[in-house]
C-alpha cells in the first residue's frame, strides 16, 4: 500500500503536532508537583529566626545564625529572611538539608560579634 506524499507529509504534521503537544502538558504536570516553599521570620528573646516551610509544614527552625559559634541570633528581621532565602534556595537547588558557611553569612552582610570580640 502506497501512502501519497501529501498524506504522509500530513501525518507528519499530526505526529509533531501531539508530541508538542504532549510535552506541553507533561512540563504543566510535573510543575504542578512541586511543593510550595517559604521563609517565615519569627522573634526569639533578643533577635529573629526564621523557619523553612515546605508544603505547609515546618522543615527547618533556626533559631540562631548558622555556622556563627556561641549561639547568636540575629539582629534584624531582614538578616534572618536573608539568610532563609539562601538556605532555601540552597535546599529547593539541591532536595537536601542546607548548610551555610561563615563565608556565606559574611557575603549575606549578617550582623554577628566575632568569637573574638565576646
Amino acid at each position: 500500500m502506497k501512502i501519497s506524499k501529501r498524506k504522509f507529509i500530513a501525518i507528519i504534521l499530526l505526529l509533531a503536532v501531539a508530541a508538542a503537544g504532549s510535552m506541553h502538558l507533561w512540563q504543566y504536570y510535573i510543575g504542578q508537583e512541586k511543593l510550595p516553599v517559604e521563609v517565615r521570620p519569627f522573634k526569639v528573646k533578643s533577635g529573629w529566626g526564621y523557619d523553612i516551610i515546605v508544603d505547609e509544614k515546618m522543615y527547618i527552625h533556626q533559631e540562631t545564625i548558622p555556622s556563627i559559634p556561641g549561639n547568636q541570633v540575629f539582629q534584624s528581621k531582614e538578616d534572618a529572611i536573608k539568610t532563609g532565602n539562601l538556605a532555601m534556595k540552597k535546599l529547593v537547588a539541591t532536595g537536601r538539608l542546607p548548610s551555610l558557611s561563615k563565608n556565606e553569612i559574611i557575603e549575606l552582610g549578617i550582623a554577628f560579634v566575632p568569637a573574638d570580640q565576646r
